[in-house]
């Protein structure tokens, strides 16, 4: 069953993955009152510890997703999490908000 949710929040990465803690606190924490909210990582083809760093995020946050998209660039990244979006407002963002 999927869940409905008012927002997805997209956060586009690539090879950042020391920007990614910071960027997921931040946007996790967010009260939003009787709103909900998903956000979805879409990884887009890093080469660097970026599973790893999202993983401990993923097993305390059951709003939060981790996609990955092969096809490297912005177009890519951003189709890719509409397409996993729940929601009818995206929200996109990358790894250094």
């Amino acid at each position: 069953m999927v869940q409905e949710y008012a927002i997805s929040v997209v956060i586009s990465t690539h090879n950042r993955c020391d920007m990614l803690p910071a960027a997921l606190e931040s946007v996790l924490e967010q009260q939003c009152g009787e709103t909900k909210y998903e956000v979805i990582v879409v990884d887009n083809n890093s080469t660097d510890r970026t599973k790893e760093v999202v993983e401990p995020f993923l097993a305390r946050n059951a709003n939060l997703r981790l996609v990955f998209e092969p096809k490297q660039g912005i177009s890519h990244r951003r189709n890719s999490g509409i397409a996993h979006s729940n929601a009818p407002i995206i929200a996109f963002f990358d790894d250094d908000v």
